[in-house]
C-alpha cells in the first residue's frame, strides 16, 4: 500500500512508522519550510529515502506522483494552525 501524510512535521514520525510497518511508499507533505527541511534530514538519517518522499507545500497544492491508498494526518500544534 502507498500512503500520504499531511503535516508530517520535522520528525516525520507517522511517515517513518508507515514505511517501517511495510508501506510500499509514503509521501510526507509539509507546508512549513523549516519543518520540511528537518523532515528531509530525519528521513535520510533513518535510511528511508527509498520509501519516504518528503514534499514541500500545502496538501491542496502538491501533486503526488501516484495515487495513494491511505491519507493520514496529525496537524495540530500547541496552538491550532501553528504548523501552516
Amino acid at each position: 500500500d502507498t500512503f500520504a501524510q499531511i503535516g508530517t512535521g520535522g520528525l516525520s514520525l507517522l511517515a517513518l512508522f508507515a514505511a517501517e510497518a511495510g508501506a510500499k511508499h509514503v509521501y510526507a507533505i509539509e507546508a512549513n519550510r523549516d519543518a520540511y527541511e528537518q523532515a528531509v534530514d530525519a528521513v535520510k538519517t533513518a535510511n528511508m529515502s527509498n520509501k519516504v518522499t518528503v514534499l514541500h507545500g500545502h496538501s491542496f497544492d502538491v501533486t503526488l506522483p501516484q495515487q495513494v491508498d491511505l491519507v493520514v494526518h496529525e496537524i495540530l500544534g500547541e496552538v491550532a494552525g501553528i504548523e501552516g
